[in-house]
């Protein structure tokens, strides 16, 4: 009886595990530099494309986007904090 209650423990725990895990990956146990959609228009970022704003680097999807970012950097950054996007440090 008691094996048969700590499988069922064992087991609980696992799928515990399994459901809480992509919410622990996200935000602030994300890895840095999980950017993988532009801020402007919502399309996978190219790392070729890219400006520094206040010790970060932000990616984008193409040449348009960087100058809408940069009329309102406060937004995006907001937005991206917001959905829990970790950036990369800019090089120093």
């Amino acid at each position: 009886m008691l094996q048969i209650q700590l499988t069922i423990a064992a087991i609980a725990i696992v799928i515990g595990v399994a459901i809480t895990l992509p919410f622990m990956e996200s935000g602030a146990n994300a890895a840095p530099g999980n950017q993988k959609l532009c801020p402007v228009m919502g399309f996978e970022i190219t790392k070729e494309l890219f400006t520094d704003f206040d010790g970060k680097r932000i990616f984008f999807c193409c040449s348009s986007c960087p100058p809408d970012f940069k009329k309102t950097p406060d937004k995006f950054m907001e937005q991206m904090q917001e959905q829990g996007v970790i950036l990369e440090d800019a090089p120093a």
